[in-house]
């Protein structure tokens, strides 16, 4: 397994559940978050550390079926200006709030040394601080790997096996206040079923910090 650590562009916080872990749709425990990214930000940081780890793992080449960072089957960062469903009896409009942003959701296991700094990269402890609507930065791991084939079960088709490219929650900071986002606000509210199929499988665990922050 290959990995590539970067520190993402500035964005809105939404969905912030970093203090407290929750159960997935699979009922696993993480703490996750999503960064709502403008689309004037320059993607070259994340596509780099993506590239890398992709290319380390594969001895220099992506292959054509890998998870794309933005576009094709899957990809990390959604675009906010669409549908979030490609199935047409499932569509529905996104969040007002996503309009004009790079949609990055991701997680981390609930027992992943997750850092949240404020803007004077002080520790932060009051779940009141990492707001909807606030301003701030992910720190990531990209993790490109050879997933093994998993036999048909019970009700769970078989996986073939194949290259995969999964993100990790490595850390929160904080860099300034914004306009709140309300919880309601425009839009069809996205259950844990709809999440996974937008957004793909849930990040696994990481054993990086914030150490260089």
């Amino acid at each position: 397994m290959a990995n590539a650590k970067v520190l993402s562009p500035e964005g809105r916080f939404r969905w912030m559940k970093v203090f407290t872990a929750e159960p997935d749709m699979n009922g696993k425990m993480v703490k996750s978050g999503t960064l709502l990214i403008p689309k004037t930000s320059s993607l070259k940081p994340l596509q780099d550390a993506w590239d890398t780890a992709a290319k380390e793992e594969f001895q220099g080449k992506i292959p054509g079926s890998l998870r794309k960072l933005v576009g094709g089957q899957k990809p990390i960062l959604k675009d906010g200006d669409e549908h979030y469903s490609t199935r047409d009896e499932d569509k529905q409009e996104m969040y007002e709030a996503y309009q004009g942003c790079w949609v990055l959701a991701c997680s981390c296991d609930e027992n992943a040394p997750l850092r949240i700094l404020g803007p004077d990269s002080t520790d932060v402890y009051d779940p009141a601080e990492i707001y909807d609507g606030a301003y701030g930065q992910f720190v990531i791991n990209f993790s490109c790997y050879q997933s093994k084939p998993r036999p048909a079960g019970p009700g769970k088709p078989g996986y073939p096996g194949g290259p995969m490219c999964s993100v990790s929650l490595l850390g929160v900071r904080k860099t300034r206040d914004g306009e709140p986002i309300e919880t309601g606000g425009s839009g069809v509210r996205m259950t844990d079923e709809d999440m996974e199929r937008f957004f793909g499988a849930g990040a696994g665990s990481t054993r990086d910090g914030l150490d260089d922050l």
